[in-house]
C-alpha cells in the first residue's frame, strides 16, 4: 500500500502538528478535524534538503493533506507533501513510520 494511502486511510488528513527538528519530521493527524483526538502519526527520520513553500497561510485553520508523493531514487525516496496551505519537499533514506494511535491512548495526547 501506498504511503499516502496508509496515512490517509479512512479519512484521516487533518493535520494537528507538523514538527520539523534536525533530521525528523512527525505529523499528528486528528480523527475528526472538530475533536482534539490524535488518530495517526507519519514519522519521517534522517531528513535531508528540506523546503517549504506557503502559498495560503491561515493558522486560524486546521490545516488538511491533499496529496503525499514519493519518488524512489536509488539513494532513498524524494518526497512532496501537499496541503491546503503549503508544500513540503526532502529526501530521506529510511523508511517512515505510520502509527495508528490507540483511541484510549489518544486523549492523552
Amino acid at each position: 500500500m501506498k504511503l499516502e494511502d496508509r496515512v490517509m486511510r479512512d479519512g484521516v488528513c487533518y493535520i494537528h502538528s507538523l514538527r520539523h527538528t534536525d533530521a525528523n519530521l512527525s505529523l499528528k493527524f486528528l480523527a475528526d478535524p472538530s475533536g482534539s483526538t490524535i488518530a495517526r502519526v507519519l514519522t519521517f527520520s534522517r531528513v535531508q534538503a528540506y523546503q517549504e513553500e506557503w502559498y495560503e497561510r491561515d493558522d486560524d485553520c486546521i490545516e488538511m493533506l491533499i496529496g503525499l508523493h514519493e519518488e524512489v531514487k536509488k539513494d532513498g525516496v524524494d518526497y512532496m507533501l501537499h496541503t491546503d496551505q503549503r508544500e513540503l519537499w526532502f529526501h530521506s533514506d529510511a523508511d517512515p513510520s505510520v502509527e495508528d494511535v490507540v483511541p484510549d491512548a489518544a486523549a492523552d495526547q
